[in-house]
């Protein structure tokens, strides 16, 4: 457990392992937290009292019931497309409060309802903030990383899509960087120019951007973003008075992934 002022950047993998929760401005009721940190010197007895009963329980967890009601909870938590360690954190965390709250009713601290109902209520931001998680997940993504900085060089006039026929005349100028070719139908991805191009604005950013142009070609693949053949990722393609390699993505897709408000 951590606190933090920002998310730290960085992997899809890394983000996947973390469970955030993100505190506002007032949604931290401030005479209760005066109260219990008035009350701090009783916390250490009730944590030892947890754990002599956690003890005296674990025969009990050991023989498989716990294991059980906890895999249950990861497949009610499972949702398509989210990565596969969130609802493995949403059972853990939900099963924590089980388990501590089970030992606060024993003790005579909480009524069953009550137990009840904060199970309940629990579990419901849990999900919810599983699926932010998923958000932050997904955007971590490499293609969609990559796609996102691609945007921003394009947006900002640092990279150059050229005319793969040469129809507009276009060439990079100085501040410029080639990073493909585009057609009526296709854009053309010149894969370590335009990587490159990413590597170098995120490293100015000072947030690295930590995956090899073999990552972001296989991400962007199972995307479903590039058209090619078997056996490799890029395409030869005639452009500029010569052949080249190239990432092969579909006009419409392009436009949708990296331009999606100009769609609005």
């Amino acid at each position: 457990m951590a606190t933090g002022e920002t998310l730290p950047s960085g992997h899809q993998s890394r983000m996947a392992r973390e469970f955030v929760l993100t505190l506002e401005k007032g949604q931290v009721n401030m005479p209760r937290l005066s109260q219990a940190q008035k009350d701090a010197a009783l916390y250490p007895h009730a944590m030892a009292g947890y754990i002599l009963w956690l003890r005296d329980h674990w025969g009990d967890m050991a023989e498989g019931k716990l294991g059980e009601q906890w895999r249950a909870s990861r497949e009610k938590a499972q949702k398509e497309g989210q990565h596969l360690r969130l609802p493995e954190a949403v059972a853990w965390l939900h099963w924590g409060l089980l388990l501590g709250t089970q030992f606060v009713q024993e003790v005579g601290a909480l009524a069953p309802v009550q137990r009840e109902e904060l199970a309940k209520e629990t579990w419901t931001i849990l999900l919810a903030l599983a699926e932010a998680q998923g958000l932050r997940v997904e955007e971590e993504r490499p293609a969609n990383r990559f796609l996102e900085v691609l945007g921003t060089l394009l947006a900002q006039d640092r990279a150059l899509l050229q005319s793969r026929l040469g129809v507009d005349g276009a060439k990079p100028a100085p501040h410029q960087e080639l990073i493909g070719y585009q057609d009526q139908d296709f854009v053309y991805l010149l894969p370590q120019a335009a990587h490159k191009a990413v590597a170098d604005f995120c490293r100015r950013q000072g947030q690295p951007f930590p995956w090899n142009a073999r990552a972001v070609r296989q991400d962007l693949d199972r995307s479903g973003l590039l058209v090619h053949g078997d056996g490799r990722f890029t395409e030869r393609v005639w452009a500029d008075g010569g052949a080249e390699w190239a990432l092969k993505v579909p006009l419409a897709k392009w436009r949708h992934r990296v331009f999606p408000r100009e769609e609005i």
